[in-house]
């Protein structure tokens, strides 16, 4: 069981060397971590937001995370467009009400 962000780095490290692919681990609050099959580590931050309902955050994230994939982004900038999208998510109540649209996190990934 990881028990925290240095646990989570470490499994994330062993999977994307093996998998010899890149892997994103979700830390809620925190933002995600982005480890590429070599090299570092990027850590996204999470914009602070005002908690409501945590449904559908991670419905979010994977959602907004193979959007941008598909319209050809590379994979640093669609995971801090999905970490916006999971952040956003989290601001109305239920998984569908909370659901973001590209606009609204357009503007936020603007503004920071």
């Amino acid at each position: 069981m990881l028990t925290g962000a240095t646990d989570a780095a470490a499994a994330a490290r062993r999977l994307a060397g093996r998998m010899a692919a890149p892997v994103i681990v979700t830390l809620g609050p925190d933002g995600a971590l982005l480890q590429p099959p070599d090299g570092e580590a990027t850590r996204i931050a999470a914009p602070r937001v005002e908690v409501t309902d945590t449904t559908g955050a991670g419905d979010a994230f994977t959602g907004a995370l193979a959007a941008e994939l598909a319209r050809g982004s590379a994979i640093a900038d669609a995971a801090r467009f999905a970490t916006i999208a999971a952040a956003l998510s989290v601001t109305a109540a239920g998984a569908r009400g909370g659901m973001p649209g590209r606009a609204a996190v357009g503007e936020l990934m603007d503004a920071g």
